[in-house]
């Protein structure tokens, strides 16, 4: 979070200077299709918060998807653009370098895999092609006498290296294809030397990368692509499949932006092994998430971008530097297209701000040559300087504050997580309770508020009626109000379920049906959410319901699951259950997942009941801390 605010702040800033300066010289719109699909790709990005079923998510991802037209429009309204390309294309050439030494020092020192910072390997390849295909565009206009020329190629083979080594399908297919577009249109354009020289730096590379990886090497992954593709994306087409199925299902106006991962556990097939967040396929999430006017615009914007290219390369005026930077310039963008057919590129922070940038360069290229008109506004001729320096104040402060709120709120939720594995209950309320007021519309704030009071409860004697009364209260008002918030969010269910199970003197005569009610709603929401599926589990026992509560812990069986600590409780349950009803192979294949968990992750075997301890929910549940 506080990697993720700090950069829209600096983008926010950036903009608010582009338009501080702006005051005398006024800000120029160059009028293209390309602005205006892309700006109405923004615009409508933005409209769809007003029916979002999650707020604050998709505030947050209006921001990530939209850094992409954000940028471009920092780029396109600055005075000189040339001096800002001549700064950028090389800040982005030696930041590929920078996460190029860094992955190979993860493969040779690390014995690790080629990914430097990013998370994932697949994102780091397309952040890699959006920088070495423009740069292998530049290194074709250089002279081969020239020392430039052998810098130039010594660090572009040092980023082709990097790429091969990802071993990425779609990732060097796209590369090659953009590859083959820009050879294609440089041929006659560019000193031959150079192209050949291209192909060799590629060739190399591509080879060295195999020859490190031995009888892994990339070469029978790429194969698999080529000749038998059915196989080697199996893995794809099986959240495809399903999501075909929910986009069928879903409105014309989409989910919401950033709502996949929640609204996508009920249609997620048993056998994915994915992490469950993207469709890998982001014209398809896209689609399910903003609609049918959202995939139009997107695919609107890709549309203007290619005409504008083929305007450029048929007009009699362009010059041969011009078409070989203008290609390396599409290819890099295409190579991200193409790859986001199957990989999560638009939902990618570092690589939509890297394709704003190349975008926006590849139309100033491309109105330059096509003298594109302008819709030319001059700020002195209707307001004074004080007043406009005023409201662009104003308009970065409402932005800003946002993302300090978020940051600052999101550093108390991380410190009421720490606190609570040291014991420390009422700093962790009151970190919470500052977390809450910092960002209203956290529902995973209020939910873990009230997990916490639902932990509280369980610690006061039942004399306490009062107090009890009053946290019980507490409690299910915050619930309430998270579920308004988040209505998808399977975790606030089972704490509701959770606090009528362990409560039922507050919760009445029909806690019983209330708890089982809270419980099943949780699992129509995520039938993979093992630990409502234990709760619930052993509320069916509790009430000697053990045939129902063995068929509810089967069912979750046939779901494929990671291999973490959290999940040992319900294992632990499903293999008692089987255990008792003299299934003794059966209970003894879920003892071997239990001791290879324990013995991957150098633990002992406790088993704790899972109703005792607050749930943690999101990227947070692999710090091994218990509340949500």
């Amino acid at each position: 979070m506080e990697c993720f605010t700090a950069s829209l702040a600096l983008l926010n800033l950036w903009l608010a200077c582009v338009l501080w300066q702006s005051y005398t010289h006024g800000l120029h719109f160059p009028k293209t299709g390309l602005t205006l699909s892309l700006t109405l790709f923004w615009l409508w990005l933005g409209l769809s918060l007003v029916w979002h079923p999650a707020p604050l998510i998709g505030i947050n991802y209006f921001w990530i998807v939209g850094s992409l037209p954000l940028v471009f429009w920092i780029y396109t309204l600055s005075q000189d653009q040339n001096r800002l390309w001549h700064f950028l294309s090389r800040a982005a050439l030696l930041t590929g370098v920078v996460l190029a030494v860094w992955a190979l020092y993860r493969v040779f020192v690390q014995h690790d895999i080629a990914r430097s910072v990013f998370l994932d390997i697949n994102s780091h390849a397309a952040f890699l092609n959006l920088i070495v295909l423009p740069a292998a565009a530049y290194f074709l206009l250089q002279r081969p006498s020239v020392r430039s020329a052998k810098i130039m190629g010594a660090l572009l083979f040092l980023l082709l290296f990097a790429l091969a080594l990802t071993k990425g399908r779609g990732a060097l297919l796209s590369f090659a294809l953009g590859l083959g577009l820009l050879v294609w249109m440089a041929w006659g354009h560019a000193p031959r030397r150079n192209i050949w020289a291209l192909l060799m730096l590629v060739a190399g590379a591509y080879l060295l990368a195999n020859v490190t990886w031995g009888e892994e090497g990339g070469g029978g992954r790429l194969q698999a692509v080529l000749f038998n593709p059915a196989s080697a994306g199996a893995d794809r087409y099986i959240i495809w499949q399903q999501a075909w199925e929910m986009l069928k299902s879903a409105s014309w106006l989409g989910t919401g932006i950033g709502t996949f991962w929640l609204a996508w556990p009920p249609w997620r097939d048993p056998a994915d092994e994915s992490g469950g967040y993207y469709v890998h396929n982001d014209y398809l999430q896209l689609w399910i998430e903003t609609g049918l006017p959202g995939i139009l615009l997107l695919l609107a914007v890709l549309g203007t971008a290619l005409w504008l290219f083929v305007r450029v390369i048929k007009n009699a005026r362009t010059t041969s530097e011009t078409r070989v930077e203008i290609t390396g310039l599409l290819a890099g963008l295409f190579a991200i297209a193409a790859h986001s057919f199957f990989n999560f590129n638009f939902y990618v922070l570092p690589t939509l701000i890297l394709a704003g940038v190349v975008l926006g360069r590849f139309h100033q290229l491309a109105a330059g040559v096509l003298g594109a008109g302008q819709l030319r506004l001059h700020p002195a001729t209707w307001v004074g300087k004080r007043a406009y320096s005023t409201l662009v104040v104003l308009l970065a402060l409402f932005p800003l504050s946002y993302f300090a709120t978020q940051a600052a709120s999101d550093y108390y939720y991380q410190r009421a997580l720490r606190l609570s594995t040291e014991g420390k209950l009422e700093a962790v309320g009151d970190a919470l309770s500052r977390a809450a007021r910092l960002s209203p519309l956290a529902d995973n704030v209020l939910n873990t508020y009230a997990d916490l009071f639902r932990h509280l409860l369980a610690a006061l004697p039942e004399a306490a009626r009062e107090d009890r009364k009053l946290l019980y209260a507490a409690s299910l008002e915050l619930l309430a109000k998270a579920q308004r918030l988040n209505a998808l969010r399977a975790q606030i269910f089972l704490t509701r379920g959770q606090l009528y199970h362990q409560n039922p003197g507050l919760a009445g005569e029909r806690w019983f049906d209330l708890a089982s009610t809270e419980y099943q709603t949780a699992l129509t929401l995520d039938p993979r959410f093992y630990k409502a599926r234990a709760a619930y589990a052993q509320l069916l026992l509790s009430r000697g319901k053990t045939p129902e509560a063995k068929q509810l812990l089967e069912d979750g069986m046939r779901y494929w699951y990671f291999g973490t600590p959290d999940i040992l409780q319900y294992y632990e349950l499903t293999r008692r259950a089987r255990q008792q009803a003299g299934e003794t192979a059966q209970a003894r294949r879920i003892e071997t997942r239990v001791e290879g968990i324990l013995e991957r992750f150098n633990m002992r075997r406790v088993v704790v009941p899972a109703a005792t301890a607050p749930q943690i929910s999101g990227p947070a549940a692999k710090s091994g801390v218990s509340l949500n």
